[in-house]
């Protein structure tokens, strides 16, 4: 199971196609594992299959949720709704099935890696390394504005127009707005991490500390040439307020470095300063994202109470379009705000049941956070500051960008989610 869910890891940093195959696999993995340990194992295993109370809490706003949605199919008759709210909700199995995948894969190996240094070592160089690998690449790519790994893929390049030859970071995906909110969430878990562990690793191996070092570094320069200031703000936002929450005097010295280090790049790079400063001038990829907006809130005012269907507005654009007087064939796509996405597909009680659903994991994860000085867990302690700041950076992150909607920000969000209850629940499995 452990080397299923390594596979996992490699993929959510590289391919949809592998997260969604995994997606599969660990759906299949729970319920045979839930069978075959609730009739044919022990007491011991049969923890492993006991959701905690937190994630069972979950699970009914979840269903709850995912009624509603389908319910607001049929009010208005969608065609197949069944198979498009299948489509649409089937993430709420994976939350409980990564879960499980990774509790199983805590409490065969936990043991084993606490009680000697080098397995632990072993543990954050395979971690690592393939953070690192992505992250040079997509800096090397950027740079040279060719994909030299995928040349067929250098056509969909988001080019810098101030930089001859440089491109927009997008990793292995051809969306740099997808690369910048999916990465997003190990920038996020990184920085846990460091806050935690920062004076720990150097215990283990002078050398994994400083490829740690490196790995913070070389992620954070790949996350910032993707250009997404929707994501660079909402990552921010919840590694500040991470490092506050850890230790108030750091969170301080960071957020002068990093007003330092915005103020230089401002003054250095071209680059970074006209992506800054485009935001106050109204061109085409504003005016895009205002339409989109103005068309989605005409849909809310007509159908306050179960919108359109979930995911269904973008097909009554044109509709819209037409009422406000927009040309024919003008960009049509999601709502690029997660929070209208939601209002103008499941009306006001589908947009409810999202904020309830962020703010159950916010509190959740500070619950857990603030409970590791009782079980003194430091990883625990670490992936659950991480998993803070992964849910502001839902958060925020979703006032410019439909992010829930995208799948492979979706995969990442829910492994953090279904990891960090498992690692909590570990605390209580007697290994």
């Amino acid at each position: 199971m452990i080397y299923i869910l390594y596979l996992y890891f490699l993929g959510l940093l590289s391919s949809i196609s592998i997260m969604d195959g995994f997606h599969t696999i660990f759906i299949f993995s729970f319920n045979f594992y839930f069978f075959k340990i609730k009739y044919f194992n022990s007491q011991k295993e049969m923890s492993l299959i006991r959701f905690p109370h937190e994630l069972k809490v979950l699970l009914k706003l979840l269903l709850f949720w995912a009624l509603w949605i389908i319910v607001c199919y049929f009010v208005n008759e969608v065609s197949h709704p069944f198979k498009a709210s299948f489509d649409n909700l089937r993430w709420i199995l994976f939350i409980p099935a990564c879960y499980f995948v990774s509790a199983i894969v805590i409490s065969n190996y936990r043991s084993l890696i606490l009680k000697d240094n080098q397995k632990k070592s072993f543990l954050f160089l395979i971690i690592l390394t393939p953070i690192i690998l992505l992250s040079l690449y997509s800096i090397s790519v950027s740079i040279m504005g060719i994909n030299w790994l995928l040349p067929d893929r250098t056509a969909s390049l988001h080019p810098l127009s101030t930089i001859s030859g440089g491109a927009r970071a997008s990793g292995f995906f051809d969306n740099p707005m997808t690369f910048a909110h999916s990465f997003g969430v190990w920038i996020c878990l990184l920085w846990g991490v460091a806050l935690v562990y920062s004076s720990k690793i150097k215990s283990y191996s002078q050398k994994i500390f400083i490829y740690f070092v490196f790995t913070v570094f070389s992620s954070a320069i790949a996350f910032l040439l993707t250009f997404t200031r929707g994501a660079w703000l909402s990552v921010a936002i919840g590694v500040l307020f991470i490092t506050f929450i850890y230790h108030r005097k750091l969170g301080q010295i960071i957020s002068l470095l990093v007003t330092l280090g915005i103020s230089g790049l401002l003054i250095l790079s071209t680059a970074f300063r006209e992506r800054i400063f485009d935001i106050f001038k109204f061109q085409d990829s504003q005016s895009e994202r205002l339409t989109l907006w103005k068309a989605n809130w005409l849909i809310i005012k007509e159908h306050p109470l179960f919108g359109v269907g979930h995911g269904q507005n973008y097909y009554y654009l044109d509709q819209y379009y037409q009422k406000m007087g927009v040309p024919f064939g003008f960009f049509k796509s999601h709502a690029h705000n997660q929070f209208i996405q939601f209002a103008a597909g499941s009306g006001i009680v589908g947009l409810i049941f999202y904020l309830v659903f962020i703010m159950f994991l916010f509190k959740t994860a500070i619950k857990y956070y603030r409970e590791t000085s009782i079980y003194n867990q430091p990883f625990l302690k670490a992936i659950a500051l991480g998993t803070i700041a992964v849910i502001i950076h839902l958060f925020f992150g979703g006032l410019f960008e439909s992010n829930f909607e995208d799948a492979e920000t979706l995969h990442n969000i829910c492994f953090s989610i279904g990891f960090l209850f498992a690692l909590n629940n570990s605390k209580n499995i007697k290994i």
